[in-house]
């Protein structure tokens, strides 16, 4: 359990990371990038605690999986990024490879 709480800490931290680096880059804020360097780095370390327990490729999959997903949204969201249903489904076809790979 606690390897996979690592694992979801280490998800959303990267997904907080990339999201304050694009704001960084639009707002020129080189504050903004140091702080989202500092978080992808806890991310990092995080994701290499749950290897303790966790196969790497489920784990990468995961991690993957669920930080495109989120951020997909997040750019279209928060970032006026543009969706169609091509883009959706892939989104949807990626979570399902996930599942897929964690039912044993």
């Amino acid at each position: 359990v606690r390897c996979w709480m690592a694992l979801s800490f280490s998800i959303s931290a990267e997904i907080v990371a990339t999201t304050l680096m694009a704001m960084a880059q639009k707002q020129k804020s080189g504050t903004k990038l140091l702080v989202s360097l500092s978080i992808y780095l806890a991310s990092l370390l995080s994701f290499g605690t749950c290897l303790a327990k966790i196969d790497v490729s489920i784990a990468y999959a995961v991690w993957s999986a669920l930080g495109t997903a989120t951020l997909s949204a997040i750019g279209i969201i928060c970032f006026g990024e543009k969706s169609d249903a091509i883009k959706l489904l892939c989104i949807v076809m990626i979570l399902m490879g996930v599942v897929g790979l964690n039912v044993r």
